[in-house]
């Protein structure tokens, strides 16, 4: 259960929307709303998440360029591993998760 509150504040501060919060972790919208409202208040655990949110979207920078140069369709590159890389980082980026 602490995994999923943590996940919830992690999500929550991502931008992911409640719905996908509570289909993904199955939690309800009570419990999602109760923690967003125990993120406006909370002074030790949120900067704690901010630092890794700048680490991952740096991480998700370089993933993105890895997989501009390695594409789909480019010559000596598996394009099978190159269209599921291409799919995750579009689903990524459109769910967040």
């Amino acid at each position: 259960m602490v995994a999923k509150r943590i996940a919830i504040i992690y999500l929550l501060l991502k931008g992911i929307d409640h719905r996908t919060i509570c289909y993904v972790l199955k939690v309800s919208s009570a419990t999602v709303s109760k923690y967003l409202l125990l993120m406006e208040k909370s002074e030790g655990v949120i900067p704690t998440f901010k630092a890794i949110l700048k680490n991952e979207k740096i991480f998700n920078t370089l993933e993105e360029l890895f997989n501009s140069l390695f594409a789909p369709g480019t010559y000596g590159v598996n394009w099978s591993a190159a269209w599921r890389r291409k799919f995750e980082i579009e689903r990524k980026k459109s769910q967040g998760i």
